[in-house]
């Protein structure tokens, strides 16, 4: 067991204990859902996403990638070049029946705080089908196997209602605002 900085919901903390945890290792393993599969980004999985090529054994949903992730992929891709052991805390493929349907993960590895930023996104035609916080929940799970892992937040934009109606789901409390952006944390 370890000791850990829990906060309340006055925002008082108080020490509690918690299972100690492993290192999660490089080489991340594809997670499993009873509808999903995430599958973890290498840099020549993402390489091949950023070049439009052919993802081995999947299917490209016609909308999918967003601008968003098209703009992030040379940062991710240089992150993942200069530290390869951090596959698993970048990029993942969210999969339905052999199809990429959207992406999600982490910012990095857990800060020195233990804290990880992630994102998520789910094609616009296939939203509003619990896609998006099946693959959350079970990338929190994966996360929270890590001895450096803490707490997930994640920031959204005020009107984005389904993605916060997602995190809440998820246990993600609402815990600052950034301008037009919402935080949400969840331990």
């Amino acid at each position: 067991m370890r000791t850990i900085a829990v906060r309340r919901a006055d925002g008082a903390t108080r020490a509690a204990t918690a299972p100690t945890r492993t290192a999660v290792t490089a080489g991340a393993q594809p997670i499993r859902t009873a509808r999903l599969v995430l599958v973890p980004c290498d840099g020549a999985l993402l390489g091949a996403v950023m070049r439009d090529e052919p993802l081995p054994g999947l299917e490209r949903h016609p909308e999918w990638p967003g601008d968003e992730l098209r703009g992030a992929i040379p940062f991710m891709l240089a992150g993942l070049t200069e530290h390869p052991e951090r596959v698993g805390w970048g990029p993942w493929l969210i999969v339905q029946d052999s199809m990429v349907v959207g992406d999600i993960g982490g910012h990095g590895p857990p800060a020195a705080d233990g804290g990880v930023e992630i994102g998520f996104s789910v094609v616009p035609s296939m939203r509003s089908r619990g896609i998006a916080g099946e693959a959350l929940a079970s990338l929190l799970a994966w996360m929270r196997r890590d001895s450096g892992f803490r707490c997930a937040f994640a920031r959204t934009h005020a009107g984005n209602v389904a993605a916060r109606a997602v995190l809440s789901r998820c246990g993600f409390r609402q815990d600052a605002r950034e301008g037009d952006l919402v935080v949400f944390t969840s331990e």
